[in-house]
């Protein structure tokens, strides 16, 4: 009986972790405390520029998707603002610098990016104050706080304009980008980045 469970819980956990994987950009490596694609970190990028941080790339395709279509995975890096706990039956509020409203999150697979962590994962409410009525459950480590960044990967592309906080930086929204082209978004796979 004990390896019929043992077969079982390993299978799940298996299909868990595969699905997880095939969530973010093709040529994506986790690690315990930072996401590599295409060998960039993104908690590196996160901390040199400013947050939210966008980047796209080719989505891992299955030997089944005979489509001859090229689908797409948006990875949005935010900044966790503040950290409200309501109570012991209700979940904790995580308020972020970006706007969730044009992003369709894949829930399971957002993570802790920056630094390590091995709490158990709990279901927590996004929240940002630029986007009023707005949020999105995401399983996140229960020890998540202030300051700690969160990568989302979403579903197809997402520009960079359309999860930014309007209220949080008016001046990093007003600063001259034209010298450099990748300030909105970096698009791996299809600029070749």
């Amino acid at each position: 009986m004990m390896a019929i469970l043992h077969s079982i819980t390993s299978s799940r956990n298996a299909a868990a972790h595969m699905m997880v994987g095939s969530s973010w950009p093709s040529d994506t490596q986790l690690t315990t405390d930072d996401i590599l694609i295409h060998g960039d970190s993104l908690a590196a990028a996160a901390r040199a520029r400013q947050t939210p941080l966008v980047r796209i790339g080719e989505a891992r395709t299955s030997p089944q998707d005979n489509t001859g279509r090229q689908e797409f995975v948006t990875v949005l890096v935010t900044r966790v603002e503040h950290v409200d706990h309501l109570g012991l039956l209700q979940r904790p509020d995580i308020w972020i610098d970006a706007a969730l409203s044009g992003c369709s999150p894949i829930v399971a697979a957002a993570r802790i990016i920056g630094r390590p962590t091995t709490e158990r994962r709990k279901r927590f409410r996004m929240l940002a104050e630029s986007d009023p009525g707005v949020h999105t459950d995401l399983y996140l480590p229960a020890d998540i706080r202030t300051g700690d960044l969160v990568a989302i990967p979403c579903a197809g592309t997402v520009p960079r304009s359309q999860v930014t906080s309007h209220r949080a930086r008016p001046s990093a929204l007003t600063a001259d980008t034209t010298d450099d082209p990748t300030e909105d978004t970096d698009y791996w796979g299809v600029c070749g980045k």
